[in-house]
């Protein structure tokens, strides 16, 4: 046969289950979520069906006993029989007394009774169960967190297959009113008021949720790993002189950059072999771009290079009586000049004369007096 454990009945459904409890007599009844039972000088209690055990099983359930009312004795229970009148076992709340008594009854009565102070706060919820031939009575806050408050070798009676849970109310006197029951062999059901929303660092958990404490965030050089995806750890940068690759593109080596006398092509376009930089007085003209008139030719040691372009070094300069043609004009070569008794010219100066029948000596004659445009 089932453990008492198995009997289990939460009376939401405002409805008395008549399979659960077939024995109920006097005046009970299921509402607002709880089972019932009234206290009244007459005799009326909840009863289930004879086809339980307590051995190796429990129960447990929530109890709201009656309010005294003007009477001398007020109760409730919650016992677990055997077919044997007044051999029983479980807990009796006396709300005029404000006592809360242990019982584990033979022919009525239990000299080991235990008595406690009654709390409706300590004493909310109560369970009786059996295990390893002891019994246990225990008391607790919450249907949660339980304190044993006597202990009782087992009776031979507990193991029997024919045992029902009994749940009574009786007063002597006083208004009548009502002892209330709930939760039987249901965990409760806790309601927890949420405060102010509040900025934190660490997740809300939520109900029957394990939340874990993030830590400070951390600089790494390795990358942040999804759940179940591999990682590669990543080595220090460092300076290279090749174009990182991109996924899947090949690369090409830039070799170092060196002087060339033609021009770098670009791509799929053809190259012409520059010349030799040749001087002109005319500025060269780039390819699409407008020209500047380059003023009068001056004296200079060495001529301005083309940008890319080779050059000559030119020699140092020689005086010339005439100027230097600009470019596009003819220019004649002129010999060395000799000396004559006549002037060349108007254009030149004379640079003197030599007289008649004096001896040479040196480069000039020593005798021979120089003169400009002198008289004979």
């Amino acid at each position: 046969m089932p453990g008492i454990a198995s009997l289990v009945d939460n009376f939401d459904d405002n409805t008395v289950n008549p399979a659960l409890w077939p024995n109920s007599y006097g005046t009970y009844q299921e509402a607002s979520g709880r089972a019932r039972v009234a206290c009244d000088t007459s005799f009326n209690a909840y009863k289930s069906a004879t086809s339980w055990t307590l051995t190796g099983s429990s129960f447990y359930l929530r109890i709201y006993p009656p309010a005294p009312s003007g009477a001398a004795t007020a109760t409730c229970t919650a016992f677990i029989t055997s077919v044997t009148a007044g051999t029983d076992a479980g807990f009796l709340i006396d709300a005029a007394g404000n006592a809360l008594g242990l019982y584990l009854r033979t022919g009525f009565a239990d000299a080991g009774a235990v008595f406690l102070t009654y709390s409706a706060t300590a004493h909310a919820w109560l369970r009786l169960r059996e295990t390893g031939g002891t019994l246990y009575w225990d008391t607790s806050p919450d249907g949660t967190t339980w304190t044993n408050r006597r202990t009782a070798t087992t009776p031979a009676w507990a193991a029997d297959t024919t045992l029902a849970l009994y749940m009574d109310s009786h007063r002597d006197t006083g208004t009548s009113n009502w002892a209330e029951y709930d939760n039987l062999n249901t965990p409760p059901v806790t309601v927890r008021p949420f405060g102010t929303a509040t900025e934190t660092n660490t997740a809300v958990a939520a109900s029957h949720r394990k939340t874990r404490t993030s830590g400070t965030a951390t600089e790494t050089n390795t990358g942040i790993t999804g759940t179940a995806a591999k990682h590669r750890t990543l080595g220090t940068a460092s300076e290279t002189s090749t174009t990182p690759a991109q996924g899947g593109r090949k690369t090409r080596t830039l070799p170092s950059a060196g002087e060339t006398s033609t021009a770098l092509p670009p791509l799929t376009a053809k190259t012409r072999t520059l010349g030799h930089a040749v001087e002109t007085s005319a500025a060269p003209a780039p390819a699409g771009t407008k020209q500047r008139a380059i003023g009068t030719a001056t004296e200079t040691g060495l001529p301005l290079a083309p940008a890319g372009a080779k050059r000559a070094a030119h020699g140092v300069a020689s005086e010339t009586d005439t100027d230097r043609p600009l470019a596009t004009a003819k220019r004649a070569v002129h010999g060395t000049a000799a000396e004559t008794d006549t002037a060349t010219g108007p254009a030149r100066p004379h640079l003197g004369h030599i007289r008649a029948g004096a001896p040479r000596t040196g480069r000039w004659a020593a005798a021979a007096p120089r003169h400009r445009w002198g008289a004979r």
